[in-house]
């Protein structure tokens, strides 16, 4: 569903000197622009400035022909900015609770924990390393989409539209650790036995279990990947590959943090539902979201401005 514009000129004995015509579309239906001339001398009187738009003949209203203005940089990267300073401000400026807040286990992360933890300390710490390098893999996976496509996305336009929602669910996630204090799986064993795991006493993060760091953020670059291949114009068996390729790799990370004993089931399940949240969800309807499949009024709106005049015509199809 598209929008296609057509601009008739309607009075070329007043178009500027020089002026160019081009056609701008895809496949052969939507003339974006018809009409291109350059900009207006400043030292020119100006003209006068309007536009009437009629909507299927049922009346007219008024529309100013105003050229678009250009994003200023601080709007553009504004998010991303305030996000990386809520982060580096939960990250650095609170300590985690030093006693649990949250300790208390119950029948589903036990039963869970009894099949997927790690019979051995080594055992736990390979899957740790392994839940470390996929999640790293994964974001190397997503950094090298941002560049594959960038013909169709914009690499720039890439990391400003789609940073922001990583942020956001790192913000998001970390708050609740901070906020819950749950402590880690392996705190009760490491008490019984202090060979448990290398490091039983893994300081400030003893007590952030809730929720899963590692699932959320794999969930949340499964996500993008998802949106980015998905929303494609035409979606190729490629895309839905990579999709499904970034998902699996996002379950693999939670099991994984499972096996190592560094997160308990609902820690988990949490994690993947907030990164799926932030790297699916939202960006989808935000930034990915498509034209309604519908009909819409068609418009014809006569321009006139400083630099150009003509004649617009919209209907969506």
């Amino acid at each position: 569903m598209r929008a296609a514009r057509l601009v008739v000129p309607f009075a070329c004995a007043l178009l500027a000197p020089g002026g160019a015509v081009a056609f701008e579309g895809s496949a052969g239906i939507g003339l974006d622009r018809l009409l291109t001339l350059p900009a207006a001398d400043p030292h020119r009187p100006p003209l006068a400035s309007g536009a009437f738009a009629g909507r299927a003949a049922l009346g007219l209203a008024p529309q100013w022909a105003e050229p678009p203005a250009t994003r200023s940089w601080l709007r553009d990267w504004g998010p991303t900015l305030v996000l990386a300073a809520a982060l580096a401000t939960a990250e650095f400026g609170f300590d985690p609770p030093r006693e649990p807040r949250w300790s208390r286990e119950n029948a589903f992360d036990d039963g869970v924990r009894d099949v997927l933890r790690g019979r051995s300390r080594s055992v736990r710490e390979r899957a740790g390393t392994a839940g470390d390098a996929l999640f790293g893999g994964m974001l190397v996976l997503l950094v090298s989409d941002w560049y594959a496509l960038r013909g169709e996305y914009g690499l720039t336009e890439s990391v400003r539209t789609e940073l922001p929602w990583l942020l956001g669910n790192n913000v998001a996630t970390l708050t609740a650790k901070l906020a819950a204090g749950r402590a880690r799986p392996f705190v009760r064993p490491c008490r019984e036995d202090p060979n448990y795991l290398s490091d039983c006493g893994r300081g400030r993060s003893a007590n952030t279990s809730f929720y899963s760091g590692h699932s959320s953020n794999a969930a949340a670059v499964a996500g993008l990947l998802c949106a980015r291949h998905l929303h494609r114009s035409d979606p190729a068996a490629a895309d839905r590959w990579t999709c499904g390729f970034a998902v699996a790799g996002a379950l693999a990370t939670g099991i994984l943090r499972m096996t190592a004993e560094m997160h308990f089931a609902t820690d988990v399940l949490v994690g993947w539902a907030s990164g799926a949240l932030f790297g699916y969800v939202l960006p989808s309807r935000f930034h990915f979201r498509r034209e309604p499949d519908r009909f819409g009024l068609p418009a014809l709106t006569p321009l006139v401005g400083p630099d150009f005049y003509g004649l617009r015509y919209d209907i969506r199809f």
